[in-house]
């Protein structure tokens, strides 16, 4: 046997431990309310109302100018943003 390996006493307060809170076992959410939880779950919230300053604006835009981006980038980008257009139903 490989690793380490938990003692007799150590696996008995383990499992001392995991016997807490069994109130909600057997209870699942109602249909309205897994509704509400997928639907606050949709998008990517991580930079939500998050704002560049104008100086961190134009710190991006400088290193961004003069960046050559090959023909087969190009076309894929090009692809991608019809697909995300057609997705959303904008022509």
């Amino acid at each position: 046997m490989l690793g380490k390996h938990h003692t007799e006493e150590a696996r008995r307060k383990i499992g001392l431990a995991s016997l807490g809170n069994k109130n909600t076992l057997g209870h699942y959410p109602n249909a309205e309310t897994r509704n509400k939880i997928g639907l606050a779950s949709l998008g990517n919230k991580h930079a939500l109302n998050y704002h560049h300053t104008e100086e961190a604006k134009n710190k991006i835009s400088l290193t961004h100018k003069g960046k050559i981006i090959s023909e087969e980038t190009r076309k894929r980008m090009s692809i991608s943003a019809k697909n995300r257009c057609s997705k959303k139903g904008i022509k």
